[in-house]
């Protein structure tokens, strides 16, 4: 009962809570260590609430050392969170329908059911978030049979685009590790308002497109940071604003 009640939120791609701010903290390569994996999960917890609508986004590196996929989906699951984009997971563990969604919009796979897109609506603001992964990196991996990736990300991001202006989102999120000088140049053609960089070369915040539009965002999260972008609409005007907290350091406080 619990999956099918969690596959019917999946699959409507909406989550609703009566609030007009929306805070999403992105983990990019954290490489958690798992010796404690309740400890770290009530740590992380601690660390990202806020008191507005939180939700736990991680991406890339999410566990060292290597494990296998099986026991990755196990530790995914134990985290607090909702959206994933691990480079460690190669799709050779058979689950159809995790407890949680896997982001990425130019993967497909007979193993698990990934999620092109999710929705959230913030009373009356809507965020749309999806995940590009890199063709580089998937070539260098031995990913399972029967898993594909689209090469073609430019098309793949402005068709996801596109589907999230038409479901009425306000603000568009992609998660990507595409490289800076290509996330440039696509900021440039697809309207685009925040991009999270979950690429392995550490690049400094900036605004991106033509008309320095797009707001453009990595955070190290090994080093215990975690980044916050934090969707405000107010007095029919939306903003946005990104922070770096401490997530090593919650259990201080």
């Amino acid at each position: 009962m619990r999956k099918i009640v969690l596959l019917a939120l999946f699959l409507s791609l909406n989550m609703i809570v009566h609030a007009d701010e929306i805070s999403l903290n992105f983990f990019i390569h954290p490489q958690f260590e798992v010796e404690d994996i309740a400890g770290l999960a009530a740590q992380l917890q601690e660390a990202t609430m806020d008191s507005v609508m939180s939700i736990n986004i991680y991406a890339g590196e999410i566990f060292k050392p290597a494990m296998a996929d099986s026991v990755i989906l196990y530790y995914l699951g134990r985290l607090p969170g909702m959206l994933f984009s691990p480079n460690d997971f190669l799709h050779y563990h058979q689950e159809k329908y995790p407890s949680f969604g896997l982001l990425a919009a130019n993967i497909e796979s007979d193993s698990v059911t990934t999620l092109k897109k999710f929705v959230i609506t913030v009373d009356t603001l809507k965020v749309g978030i999806f995940s590009i992964y890199t063709p580089d990196w998937f070539v260098k991996q031995q990913y399972a049979e029967g898993v594909s990736l689209r090469a073609d990300v430019f098309t793949v991001a402005r068709k996801q685009v596109e589907k999230l202006k038409a479901a009425g989102c306000d603000q568009i999120v992609m998660l990507t590790s595409l490289s800076k000088y290509v996330v440039d140049s696509m900021a440039s053609e697809i309207d685009v308002d925040s991009i999270i960089n979950f690429d392995y070369a550490k690049t400094k915040n900036t605004m991106m497109g033509k008309d320095k539009q797009t707001g453009y965002y990595f955070v190290n999260s090994e080093k215990g940071n975690f980044g916050r972008l934090k969707i405000t609409f107010t007095a029919g005007r939306i903003s946005t604003e990104w922070q770096e907290h401490s997530w090593k350091d919650a259990h201080r406080n």
